[in-house]
This record gives C-alpha cells, sequence and structure tokens, in this order.
C-alpha cells in the first residue's frame, strides 16, 4: 500500500517522491525495506548500488553471467554493478522503463 511504498522511497529510495516510484523490491527478510531496490521514473537505486542509476541517461541495460547489471550509458560508457540473485529481475524491470 501506500505506507510501504513511501517507506520503501525513503529507506531504499535515497529518499525519492513516493509519487515516482514505479516498482519495488524489497528483499529484507521481514520485509522492512532494510535492502532492495526501488524504480522510479528517473532512478533506480537501492541498498546495494553506492549512487543512484539515472535511466535517462542509460542506452541499454543487460545481465550477465555473474548477476552483474551491464549498464551501457548514452555516452557510451559501460559500468556493470552487482545485482544478486535479482539481477534479471532488475534488468526486466528497466528495459520496460527504458522502453
Amino acid at each position: 500500500g501506500v505506507k510501504r511504498v513511501k517507506k520503501a522511497a525513503k529507506k531504499l529510495g535515497h529518499k525519492c517522491n513516493p509519487d515516482d516510484v514505479v516498482a519495488i523490491l524489497d528483499t529484507s527478510i521481514f520485509r522492512t525495506c532494510k535492502e532492495g531496490f526501488v524504480l522510479t521514473t528517473e532512478n533506480l537505486s537501492g541498498s546495494f548500488f553506492k549512487e543512484v542509476i539515472h535511466n535517462r541517461e542509460l542506452e541499454s541495460v543487460e545481465c550477465s553471467d555473474d548477476n552483474e547489471l551491464v549498464l551501457t550509458y548514452k555516452n557510451g560508457k559501460e559500468e556493470k554493478i552487482w545485482g544478486n540473485i535479482y539481477a534479471n529481475y532488475l534488468v526486466e524491470v528497466l528495459k520496460a522503463v527504458l522502453d
């Protein structure tokens, strides 16, 4: 519900606007939003990432065999970040937002 979205936005979304949340992947054991990911209309952020990933800067995203997100930016830069066992799900959600 709304309360859960607000909690995830605050804890995982780097205090993003809850109205912008598109998807939440709460990977914490007790569903406390202490670990996981938040996708907004603008960004992907989460407890496993050092920085926010800005969706508009991405050209494409793929999943490596090592559960890494392979991000290709519009400026040609490529970056690999660990997506843990949820990497495939994150890639699918990001691809949906990029399309």
